[in-house]
């Protein structure tokens, strides 16, 4: 299988946007919707699941008179004018999952659903830049569940990026969502150093023709479609083409796989804090000779946060290891890790497990004296030149004459692949330096972790 492999640059908020190029001196401007045509289209759109109830309901009595409605998450307001309603109606909107692989932000499930207006009621959704991020926003419409669950496109959309305000007439009560013509959309937004995460790019290849006015139905069936690599005129990171891999990270596209399969690597080491958004980008072929640009914005965060003594530490690297079992031994498992303090002084944090037995929540304890010859786990903490921390200390008389005691380290790994691939967990516990029951250090961490 033939794959093609760019090193490339990440970014954190998807953003599209469409622009003009030229060729040799002839200025190509992007062909512009179709407009005033609202004959059906006679191919089907894509069925969906209906989406499941993701907030509290919020109901309003309306009448002739007309009246708002504000959903309970604050993010629509439906504005039903004067003369809309015949009677009075108690109006309820539900946000409910947006399932339509081209929906933009919440959808919504109004009631009593079939209700007609006589005047079409006003649909307005204040949107966040991610819910926005690696849209096409020039062309964005209100689109409208059928009884089959497909999805046809209904009304033209218009876009205040200053008031962040998305607009549309909405006719009647039924299943409802925002929807563009062309995204890019990234599984995750956020990344460990090495994860990995996919991106499609979806799109329907129907419609989207702003009418003459904005009352007009459209009236024209969602397909949506998954591009191939024809429909890629260029592909990079914040602008290049071509990157360094441990810097940026790396990215993998299978032509062969339909939809096509685009996947993009963190780089292994966590990056300055000042580079740590990549932006993927991709130039589409639309109609004529215009380019559609649209941009997926990664973030690469810290894997792990550290507390020790009180003090937390949010900008932590992490080196996590695994062996899976193999002949007589079993398996492997290490995390280390590494940042520093406000003098700047290196901290470093190292959990080794030699014959792990599998995620799950378990204490590291133990005989002491065993434990100094056989180590059948490894802990310490240690600052910069100082001595060294672990869970050995001498109890009694707190010197060698006394026991070696073992302070026992709570463990939770709540995540681990089948490969040992990732993982997640948390661990806490009290060590102490040089063994003494009365120098102490108490620390505790999260951490998430991509296998080096």
């Amino acid at each position: 299988m033939n794959k093609l492999f760019l090193p490339i640059l990440v970014s954190l908020s998807l953003i599209a946007t469409t622009f003009s190029c030229k060729k040799g001196t002839e200025e190509v401007v992007p062909s512009k919707p179709d407009s005033g045509n609202t004959t059906p289209d006679t191919k089907a759109g894509t069925p969906t699941d209906v989406g499941k109830s993701i907030g509290a309901m919020s109901s309003q009595t309306i009448g002739p008179t007309g009246g708002s409605l504000t959903t309970s998450d604050g993010k629509l307001t439906l504005s039903i004018p004067a003369g809309a309603l015949t009677k009075e109606t108690q109006i309820s909107i539900e946000p409910v999952e947006t399932t339509l692989p081209l929906g933009v932000g919440t959808s919504y499930h109004f009631m009593p659903e079939g209700t007609q207006f006589a005047k079409p009621a006003t649909f307005t959704y204040h949107f966040t830049d991610e819910e926005v991020s690696g849209i096409d926003t020039e062309h964005l419409g209100l689109a409208n569940q059928q009884t089959d669950h497909s999805w046809t496109l209904t009304r033209w959309a218009t876009i205040d990026k200053t008031q962040k305000t998305i607009t549309a007439k909405l006719p009647h009560f039924s299943w409802w969502t925002l929807v563009t013509q062309y995204e890019l959309k990234a599984a995750k937004s956020e990344l460990v150093p090495g994860e990995t995460t996919t991106l499609h790019l979806n799109y329907s290849e129907e419609g989207f023709r702003k009418p003459k006015n904005d009352d007009d139905d459209l009236i024209v069936p969602i397909p949506v479609r998954f591009s191939s690599l024809r429909d890629i005129r260029e592909w990079g990171v914040n602008g290049k083409l071509f990157s360094d891999p441990d810097v940026d990270g790396s990215l993998i596209i299978d032509p062969a796989t339909s939809p096509l399969n685009i996947e993009y690597t963190a780089p292994r080491t966590l990056p300055a804090a000042s580079n740590r958004i990549k932006a993927v980008y991709f130039q589409l072929e639309t109609a004529g000779s215009a380019k559609l640009m649209l941009i997926a914005s990664l973030r690469i965060v810290p894997a792990a946060e550290l507390t020790v003594d009180g003090t937390t530490y949010s900008d932590v690297a992490v080196a996590y290891e695994y062996s899976a079992p193999h002949d007589n031994l079993g398996a492997s498992y290490s995390v280390r890790l590494s940042t520093t303090n406000k003098s700047g002084k290196p901290i470093e944090v190292y959990l080794s497990i030699p014959n792990f037995q599998g995620a799950g929540r378990f204490t590291l304890q133990g005989n002491g004296y065993d434990e100094s010859v056989h180590m059948t786990y490894e802990i310490y903490y240690k600052l910069g030149n100082d001595p060294q921390y672990s869970n050995l200390y001498w109890g009694s008389c707190n010197c060698e004459a006394g026991p070696l005691l073992v302070e026992p380290i709570t463990v939770n790994i709540t995540k681990l692949t089948d490969s040992g691939l990732t993982t997640e967990g948390t661990f806490a516990g009290t060590l102490h330096s040089d063994r003494k029951a009365d120098k102490i250090v108490k620390l505790s961490a999260r951490f998430r972790g991509v296998s080096q």
